[in-house]
């Protein structure tokens, strides 16, 4: 991932007698050899642990080319403080779709993700593997949707190698967006302007939302603490109510600024 040079200097820091242990999802012969340049006669330990075909639905669709922005419409172009923000608001339910690279997707804990839809098919399929494993976990079912182009039908086949099992292919049924259609999340965010240094903890968050019986607990979802911020997912059906329970109500003995998070 290019972090390779950096191990390499802060190692170089350490004792030579140190326990070193070293975690990955794959091991490919570029993670052995890592291994071998920083750990001394280390003990593998493999867990086996793979989805079967039950737990996954994966749909092949093949597109012309330069037709896949017609199939799946894409924004990026970030800045990083609202990439963490939108990370925030995916992970709570509070933004429908999220698009990720690799890179983000390796980092990623996402808890009951309905599906992974791979804009193009990665060439290892390893990674595909990696990338549709974060829907279906916990034992539940997952939906992985694929799109490919005609010169792309080897990555297939090398999915399919891996997988040990053939794949379907589609024909995707329409690309139109149904007249009247919304994707809606279930939640929405909320921040307040006090945070870790201010001493604020999630029981704090909680406890002024639930305090007057105005809201239930079950409608109350993940809570993030940062520096001098908090956000807090509440259904979007008591929202107007979340907001004035903690304006009204004082965390910590002090009243905090809160506003509705709207879309980036």
């Amino acid at each position: 991932m290019g972090f390779h040079d950096d191990m390499a200097e802060i190692l170089s820091a350490t004792p030579s007698q140190r326990q070193t242990l070293l975690f990955s999802a794959t091991y490919p012969e570029t993670i052995r050899e890592m291994s071998a340049a920083f750990q001394s006669d280390p003990i593998e330990v493999t867990v086996d642990s793979h989805h079967s075909d039950l737990k996954i639905r994966q749909h092949f669709y093949e597109v012309q080319k330069g037709k896949r922005n017609q199939a799946l419409a894409l924004y990026g172009d970030l800045e990083q403080k609202d990439r963490d923000l939108v990370l925030v608001c995916f992970a709570n339910g509070s933004v429908p779709v999220l698009v990720a690279t690799d890179v983000a997707v390796r980092g990623l804990d996402i808890k009951e993700l309905g599906a992974v839809i791979n804009y193009e098919l990665p060439r290892v399929p390893e990674i595909y593997v990696h990338r549709i494993g974060r829907t279906g976990q916990a034992g539940r079912n997952g939906l992985a949707l694929n799109l490919f182009i005609a010169s792309e039908a080897n990555h297939v086949n090398a999915i399919e190698a891996y997988l040990k099992n053939e794949v379907r292919l589609e024909q995707p049924a329409g690309l139109d967006i149904p007249e009247g259609f919304s994707l809606t999340a279930p939640n929405v965010t909320l921040c307040i302007d006090g945070g870790r240094k201010e001493k604020v903890r999630p029981g704090d968050i909680l406890g002024a939302l639930t305090a007057d019986k105005a809201i239930q607990g079950g409608l109350v979802g993940k809570i993030d603490i940062f520096d001098h911020v908090a956000y807090v997912a509440v259904d979007r059906s008591v929202r107007k109510i979340a907001i004035r329970v903690l304006s009204d109500n004082k965390i910590k003995g002090r009243r905090f600024k809160v506003r509705i998070l709207h879309r980036l």
